[in-house]
């Protein structure tokens, strides 16, 4: 099992045995566990998805 304290804005890069790749983007912030065979390869990306509204133009 794999843990991670996540923010808004981060992704999770899976990429699976057979080559498969996904991203799971974070809405809010969370703690995920991650449950996946040994051959899934997980990398954590710090605000990939940033706010595209700055605050001043809201």
């Amino acid at each position: 099992m794999l843990r991670m304290y996540l923010a808004k804005g981060d992704a999770v890069h899976v990429t699976f045995s057979d080559g498969e790749t996904g991203i799971i983007q974070v809405e809010s912030r969370s703690e995920l566990s991650f449950h996946f065979p040994k051959k899934v390869r997980l990398v954590r990306e710090k605000e990939a998805f940033k706010k595209l509204i700055k605050p001043n133009q809201k």
